[in-house]
């Protein structure tokens, strides 16, 4: 079970690699790309991998105990 978990890690983490690797490639062509083109881009690679996409800003909730 431990093995499959830092499979999955390892995996999600290549993942975030390569959109970070795309977003080097749009500077090193001087592509100028803000926040919100990344945002556009990110949901398009979500969508396309069939992942759902979060609508709006979302909440964040702390518990007190």
């Amino acid at each position: 079970m431990k093995q499959v978990l830092i499979e999955e890690f390892f995996w999600e983490f290549s993942r975030i690699k390569r959109y970070k690797h795309c977003k080097e490639f749009q500077a090193m062509r001087h592509n100028p790309m803000y926040m919100s083109d990344y945002v556009e881009h990110l949901d398009n690679v979500l969508k396309a991998t069939g992942e759902k996409v979060l609508q709006g800003a979302g909440n964040y909730y702390t518990m007190v105990l």
